[in-house]
């Protein structure tokens, strides 16, 4: 079926995605903490918040 062909409002939105969390889980990126770390960092420095108490 293509997809100008279909009526994606009728489309039940949960059979689209059932059984697909598995995929998600296994294939989705990591990210290594580091990376986590310095985004969080830059984040609290703009937003002027201490991350970690002095």
């Amino acid at each position: 079926m293509k997809l100008e062909e279909t009526n994606m409002h009728l489309m039940n939105p949960t059979s689209l995605f059932f059984g697909r969390a598995t995929d998600y889980a296994n294939y989705r990126p990591s990210y290594p903490p580091e990376a986590i770390t310095s985004i969080l960092d830059g984040l609290c420095t703009t937003l002027g918040i201490r991350a970690k108490p002095p």
